[in-house]
């Protein structure tokens, strides 16, 4: 809803997190769903919801390598959501 989409902005503002899937694809619009209501077989028809995510520190987004949805997996109504990470050794130095 409009409502809880507001109060996510906000609290990750306040938090001053970053969403790591956004970051490195800022204009996705096509894939990103991570939800899909099985009642409908709306996976099929790429109608769904991005109700999964990875809020991480500024800091810490320097060591995300990336984000994955897999969708080609079918573990339940939600589809894996990966964060990939660089080795913080090499990352940070």
């Amino acid at each position: 809803t409009p409502y809880e989409r507001d109060n996510f902005r906000k609290l990750r503002d306040e938090l001053g997190l970053v969403d790591a899937y956004r970051h490195f694809y800022p204009n996705e619009r096509e894939q990103h769903y991570t939800f899909f209501t099985a009642r409908q077989n709306l996976k099929k028809q790429n109608r769904g919801w991005r109700l999964d995510y990875f809020m991480v520190s500024k800091t810490l987004i320097n060591i995300v390598d990336d984000v994955q949805i897999r969708r080609d997996k079918e573990c339940s109504d939600h589809v894996p959501l990966i964060l990939m990470m660089k080795d913080p050794n090499e990352a940070l130095c």
